[in-house]
Protein backbone atom coordinates (compact mmCIF):
# COMPACT_ATOMS: atom_id res chain seq x y z
CA UNK A 1 0.00 0.00 0.00
CA UNK A 2 1.33 3.46 -1.23
CA UNK A 3 1.65 5.67 1.82
CA UNK A 4 -0.51 8.36 1.62
CA UNK A 5 -3.85 5.81 0.07
CA UNK A 6 -6.60 4.47 1.82
CA UNK A 7 -6.29 0.65 2.23
CA UNK A 8 -7.65 -0.64 -1.09
CA UNK A 9 -11.08 -2.68 -0.53
CA UNK A 10 -12.12 -6.27 -1.98
CA UNK A 11 -15.55 -8.32 -1.59
CA UNK A 12 -14.19 -12.11 -2.12
CA UNK A 13 -15.81 -14.90 -1.94
CA UNK A 14 -14.79 -18.35 -0.69
CA UNK A 15 -17.17 -21.58 -1.73
CA UNK A 16 -16.21 -24.28 0.08
CA UNK A 17 -17.55 -27.85 -1.20
CA UNK A 18 -16.66 -31.11 -2.52
CA UNK A 19 -18.58 -32.27 -5.55
CA UNK A 20 -18.74 -35.72 -4.84
CA UNK A 21 -20.91 -35.46 -1.51
CA UNK A 22 -24.23 -34.96 -2.05
CA UNK A 23 -25.40 -35.50 1.62
CA UNK A 24 -28.39 -33.62 3.12
CA UNK A 25 -27.50 -32.49 6.33
CA UNK A 26 -29.46 -30.85 8.90
CA UNK A 27 -28.94 -26.59 9.36
CA UNK A 28 -27.70 -27.65 13.09
CA UNK A 29 -24.46 -29.54 11.54
CA UNK A 30 -23.88 -27.03 9.05
CA UNK A 31 -23.19 -24.25 11.38
CA UNK A 32 -21.34 -26.17 13.73
CA UNK A 33 -19.35 -27.14 10.86
CA UNK A 34 -19.28 -23.15 10.16
CA UNK A 35 -17.81 -22.26 13.54
CA UNK A 36 -15.27 -25.52 13.56
CA UNK A 37 -13.95 -24.20 10.47
CA UNK A 38 -14.23 -20.01 10.46
CA UNK A 39 -13.04 -19.28 14.27
CA UNK A 40 -9.54 -20.99 13.43
CA UNK A 41 -9.44 -19.88 9.74
CA UNK A 42 -9.81 -16.20 11.39
CA UNK A 43 -7.20 -16.44 14.02
CA UNK A 44 -4.50 -18.02 11.82
CA UNK A 45 -5.16 -15.00 9.13
CA UNK A 46 -5.42 -12.35 11.98
CA UNK A 47 -1.75 -13.86 12.78
CA UNK A 48 -0.56 -13.37 9.06
CA UNK A 49 -2.22 -10.07 8.46
CA UNK A 50 -2.50 -8.45 11.88
CA UNK A 51 -6.69 -8.02 12.93
CA UNK A 52 -7.51 -5.16 10.22
CA UNK A 53 -7.65 -7.72 7.21
CA UNK A 54 -11.01 -8.58 6.69
CA UNK A 55 -14.34 -7.13 7.59
CA UNK A 56 -18.07 -8.20 7.43
CA UNK A 57 -17.45 -11.87 7.13
CA UNK A 58 -20.65 -13.56 6.25
CA UNK A 59 -20.90 -17.01 5.97
CA UNK A 60 -23.93 -18.84 4.28
CA UNK A 61 -24.77 -22.42 5.06
CA UNK A 62 -25.24 -25.08 1.91
CA UNK A 63 -26.93 -27.93 3.43
CA UNK A 64 -26.78 -30.18 0.96
CA UNK A 65 -23.43 -31.38 0.57
CA UNK A 66 -22.37 -30.00 2.90
CA UNK A 67 -20.41 -26.66 2.41
CA UNK A 68 -20.24 -23.19 3.02
CA UNK A 69 -19.45 -20.30 1.22
CA UNK A 70 -18.01 -16.79 3.59
CA UNK A 71 -18.27 -12.96 1.55
CA UNK A 72 -15.55 -11.27 3.03
CA UNK A 73 -14.62 -7.55 2.69
CA UNK A 74 -10.95 -7.95 2.36
CA UNK A 75 -9.14 -4.64 3.59
CA UNK A 76 -5.55 -4.24 2.22
CA UNK A 77 -3.19 -4.84 4.77
CA UNK A 78 0.48 -2.78 4.21
CA UNK A 79 3.11 -5.18 2.39
CA UNK A 80 0.44 -7.33 0.80
CA UNK A 81 -1.16 -6.77 -2.28
CA UNK A 82 -4.68 -7.56 -2.52
CA UNK A 83 -5.05 -10.66 -5.00
CA UNK A 84 -2.35 -11.86 -2.45
CA UNK A 85 -4.14 -11.87 0.21
CA UNK A 86 -7.60 -12.91 -1.44
CA UNK A 87 -4.86 -16.22 -2.55
CA UNK A 88 -4.00 -16.69 0.73
CA UNK A 89 -7.65 -15.97 2.45
CA UNK A 90 -8.83 -18.73 0.22
CA UNK A 91 -5.98 -21.07 1.18
CA UNK A 92 -6.65 -20.70 4.77
CA UNK A 93 -10.33 -21.48 4.89
CA UNK A 94 -9.72 -24.12 2.89
CA UNK A 95 -6.94 -25.78 4.97
CA UNK A 96 -9.41 -25.47 7.55
CA UNK A 97 -12.33 -26.83 5.58
CA UNK A 98 -10.11 -29.89 5.16
CA UNK A 99 -9.62 -30.54 8.56
CA UNK A 100 -12.85 -30.34 9.54
CA UNK A 101 -15.63 -31.82 6.99
CA UNK A 102 -15.20 -34.85 7.80
CA UNK A 103 -15.02 -34.47 11.67
CA UNK A 104 -18.64 -35.52 13.71
CA UNK A 105 -19.61 -32.55 15.46
CA UNK A 106 -18.89 -33.33 19.36
CA UNK A 107 -22.12 -33.40 20.85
Amino acid sequence: MAFGRRPQEVVATVVLTDPWRKQQCSEEFVDDLCDRVMDPAIDELDGIFGDAWGRDIEPSLILEGPGLAFRITLVEVTGWEIGEMAQRVSQVFNKHWEQEVDRLPPW
